[in-house]
């Protein structure tokens, strides 16, 4: 897999003692509530921007990160999600309700993201009923 040992993880802060525990982790999974433009609602409530999340999977040199809570109310894609022209290797994995992954798949679920990507979109898409 990723290391000798595996070692998962969740944030919420990127506290200085709290990364130093957690670097090189083999999966973060982190909340991703707010977009960038509401970093204060994200604040004051305790939550997470996207790009608070990636700069904690980046900080702590996390082998997969999966983002959660990043819609409340609608199946989309996060905005500011990173884009296809970052390596795939590199990108976020997306957290669907219900999802089960094994362990042993996280070399390989990046390569799924833009099929998952395109989900969301096309649910995003269709009229609310």
């Amino acid at each position: 897999m990723h290391t000798q040992s595996t070692q998962v993880t969740r944030g919420r802060c990127a506290a200085a003692c709290w990364l130093a525990r957690v670097r090189g982790a083999t999966l973060l999974i982190h909340e991703a509530t707010f977009e960038a433009a509401l970093g204060h609602h994200a604040r004051a409530k305790g939550h997470s921007t996207l790009q608070e999340a990636l700069q904690v999977a980046q900080d702590m040199g996390a082998y997969r990160t999966v983002l959660t809570h990043f819609s409340q109310r609608y199946p989309r894609l996060p905005a500011g999600y990173p884009s296809s022209a970052r390596p795939w290797r590199q990108r976020p994995l997306l957290a669907v309700d219900g999802a089960i992954v094994r362990f042993s798949l996280l070399p390989r679920l990046p390569a799924l993201m833009p099929t998952v990507a395109a989900a969301l979109e096309e649910l995003e898409e269709q009229p609310a009923e």
